[in-house]
């Protein structure tokens, strides 16, 4: 009988916790979908996160401060090969996804065009805000634009004072023309991670833009990534971002240089077995 109610209780523990996984994450996505393919509002997503799937495959901002806004934790947004085109949007900012100080958000698939910034976890001012262990995988970002109204003015995808971040298998190109425009910028924050990315043709301003940059961010990990054609910096690890792991990156044909540590002697950087023609510093490898 003792133990008839141990596999009686063992049940219903399995039970009980089955239940709430159901209820985190139902097995119906909710859909995303706009009428005629304009977005006029933001389309916020707030809750207890569960999972959701932009069902419109061409969505073109119109007057929006940003595409779609996250504003809950642990929600999986599917994009499903959706467009999402800012080239109608706010003449003054507009980001195509924003996680808004989000944990464990996943953005999965889909292009995001014509805006000022293609992605965003964190505040739209630099050195405020935040998030962690958010995902973003397979998004491809590009033809950014530059009007001046946000620090990440022509940027694709930015990691603003977050941490345990991931930027995985995504691709940004043909974005930048302000004063320092990156494809993907960590901004701040630590243990990040941007691996297996392609950035190509970043585009110039009035200074050298970057493929990747490690501004003011410590212990992440660059792994994988292909940089290549851009008017400035492919990598970049800026005067006092330490501590971070730069290995097994391709970074060709870029104006400036391909690869670039601001730190004397890299300091506590490890760049190797990265394929490159040009560098700084003789501790990149």
């Amino acid at each position: 009988m003792h133990r008839l109610y141990i596999h009686l209780f063992g049940i219903l523990a399995m039970a009980l916790i089955f239940a709430s996984c159901q209820k985190d994450n139902p097995t119906a996505p909710e859909s995303l979908s706009f009428d005629n393919g304009l977005m006029n509002l933001n389309e916020v997503i707030t809750g207890t996160g569960g999972m959701y799937t932009v069902t419109t495959k061409h969505v073109t901002l119109t007057g929006t401060f940003a595409g779609i806004i996250i504003a809950v934790d642990k929600a999986h947004v599917n994009l499903e090969g959706a467009l999402i085109d800012g080239s109608l949007g706010n003449t003054n900012f507009g980001v195509g996804i924003h996680l808004l100080n989000r944990t464990g958000v996943h953005v999965t698939g889909g292009t995001v065009q014509n805006c000022n910034v293609g992605v965003l976890l964190g505040e739209v001012s630099a050195n405020t805000g935040g998030g962690s262990k958010n995902h973003i995988k397979g998004v491809v970002v590009r033809n950014s634009r530059v009007t001046g109204g946000t620090s990440f003015d022509g940027d694709g995808i930015v990691i603003n004072n977050g941490t345990k971040n991931h930027v995985k298998d995504s691709q940004v190109s043909n974005v930048g023309g302000s004063f320092l425009s990156v494809g993907i910028r960590m901004w701040n924050g630590s243990d990040n991670h941007v691996n297996g990315n392609t950035v190509e043709s970043m585009k110039a301003g009035s200074f050298p833009p970057a493929g990747i940059l490690l501004q003011g961010t410590d212990d992440s990990n660059v792994q994988e990534n292909l940089v290549t054609n851009g008017a400035g910096r492919g990598i970049w690890a800026a005067p006092g971002a330490l501590g971070n792991i730069l290995t097994n990156n391709t970074s060709l044909n870029n104006s400036y240089l391909d690869l670039e540590d601001g730190n004397p002697n890299c300091d506590s950087n490890i760049w190797r077995d990265n394929t490159f023609a040009t560098a700084n510093q003789g501790c990149i490898q």
